[in-house]
């Protein structure tokens, strides 16, 4: 755990000091993904620190980190300063206590955490298509016009979500089940139930054939 943390800290101070993204380097991918793993560890091992903070404090907290969190990706500030914010959200929201996390819980937020995967899959792949003829079909340049970067932004969006919520439905959910069905029985095959170990194969066959209508 020392060497994964001596990792972390040489690998951020190192962005810092030569103001490269974190993902900039693909000799140092390795690196990078034990940083961010020792980071996830960290937050676990901290996370009964949380306990101590009243909510009151813990919804200033969140409000305050959130917002940072926004400016910095807004004015493109180092990335390690808005991985530290996310740590630090992901931090004061373990408990689910707190303004942050009761917006969270809210139907709309809801489903987006439900699309979200299938919005950060499919959000880059969509605004590198669109970005390179964007100026040749619509004549707004996106760097110096701020009305053709909303109007870039809105199309961006209504494209993303009807595609997520296709990719959802008909990909990610049947993909799941069909990998859930596929580890129960492996694990079936391996881990028969007690009561089959009891019976002899003749009785299990026997019993398979007469409950067989009422297995999914």
């Amino acid at each position: 755990m020392v060497a994964l943390s001596c990792t972390a800290v040489f690998f951020y101070c190192l962005c810092l000091a030569t103001g490269s993204d974190v993902d900039e380097n693909f000799r140092l991918s390795t690196i990078r993904a034990a940083s961010a793993f020792t980071l996830g560890i960290m937050l676990f091992l901290g996370r009964k620190v949380i306990s101590a903070i009243s909510e009151s404090y813990l919804t200033c907290i969140q409000i305050a980190a959130s917002i940072a969190l926004l400016l910095a990706l807004h004015f493109g500030l180092a990335d390690v300063l808005s991985i530290a914010l996310m740590a630090l959200i992901v931090l004061v929201t373990w408990e689910d206590r707190g303004y942050l996390c009761n917006c969270l819980t809210m139907r709309h937020m809801h489903t987006i955490g439900l699309l979200s995967f299938s919005i950060y899959m499919w959000h880059y792949l969509i605004k590198f298509i669109a970005k390179n003829d964007w100026e040749l079909y619509t004549g707004l340049p996106l760097q110096s016009s701020a009305t053709g970067s909303i109007f870039f932004v809105a199309c961006l969006i209504g494209l993303v979500i009807p595609v997520s919520v296709w990719s959802y439905r008909f990909l990610e959910m049947p993909t799941r089940k069909w990998i859930s069905l596929r580890l129960n029985s492996l694990l079936e095959t391996k881990y028969p139930p007690k009561w089959q170990l009891i019976l002899a194969p003749s009785q299990r066959k026997k019993k398979a054939f007469l409950y067989w209508p009422f297995i999914k």
